[in-house]
């Protein structure tokens, strides 16, 4: 973990790989049953009275709890999570999330909702669909390409910090843009960026940057190309919104791409341009 309940399953060899043939059809007990995943966490100079959880991604219906005592209930696998502030104690915690099933929680919703609900990615009965119900990665439920495999699990990193009773909600993490790559320069419209620092990095070493307005922009870029044209170096891009303690992680390579339609012989030209002509 991070992870699904499904691949720690399966890696450890205790269900068949779902991609494999129909085993698909053996594995949909998993997100029928509830599943308690825990761990201790040592408290390794937190200096404080209280600490928080911040959670990046929890999929999907979750309570957590730290020291037996419940911090936080979770419904959503679309948003980032903060618990409720607990004691920092010198031996550190005891983190517990304790998931429901998720057919069950969306058949509840479904049910309470009062209308039926039709999902055609669903190969359920009507009145048995639940995904429309459940904030959850729609793909998980099934579609005409892939199987149903709903399970839950931790789908982003976990932060334990210091509480600031002062901190307020973190806003939405910034968006960026690749709006010109070439081998001298980098340019990277971003959005949203007020109260956000930046750190950049390339395996593992640290990139410098720059600002101009709302670009940021890196000399000298590693660019990346698809299969067979190039490398794939990927830049990790790391937020912090202090106020609230809260970290945005994202990778992003440098590189365009632009249909390029011209006239031709033909009519009109139809091809995808990778950085630049």
């Amino acid at each position: 973990m991070p992870g699904h309940v499904l691949e720690a399953l399966v890696e450890a060899d205790l269900t068949p790989n779902p991609y494999l043939g129909t085993h698909e059809r053996d594995v949909q007990w998993v997100e029928t049953v509830p599943w308690h995943l825990r761990a201790h966490i040592p408290n390794t100079g937190v200096d404080a009275d209280s600490a928080v959880m911040c959670l990046e991604g929890i999929d999907t219906y979750a309570s957590v709890f730290v020291n037996d005592a419940q911090v936080l209930s979770a419904n959503n696998a679309h948003r980032s999570w903060t618990t409720s502030p607990f004691p920092v104690t010198a031996d550190g915690w005891t983190i517990e999330l304790r998931f429901d099933p998720v057919a069950a929680r969306g058949q509840a919703a479904l049910d309470a909702h009062g209308l039926v609900v039709p999902a055609s990615n669903e190969a359920k009965p009507i009145g048995t669909q639940t995904s429309p119900m459940t904030r959850k990665p729609g793909y998980q439920f099934g579609w005409d390409w892939g199987p149903r495999l709903a399970g839950p699990g931790i789908s982003g990193l976990m932060h334990l910090h210091p509480w600031n009773p002062q901190a307020t909600e973190a806003p939405a993490p910034p968006v960026c843009t690749v709006i010109h790559v070439d081998s001298s320069l980098a340019r990277v419209a971003v959005r949203r960026h007020e109260g956000w620092t930046l750190d950049i990095t390339l395996e593992g070493y640290d990139v410098p940057y720059t600002w101009a307005g709302n670009e940021v922009r890196l000399e000298r870029p590693a660019m990346w190309w698809p299969a067979d044209m190039g490398e794939h170096p990927m830049y990790e891009w790391t937020w912090t919104h202090l106020p609230s303690s809260t970290s945005h992680h994202h990778v992003l390579g440098m590189r365009t791409l632009a249909w390029v339609e011209r006239p031709d012989g033909w009519g009109t030209s139809f091809q995808l341009e990778v950085n630049g002509p």
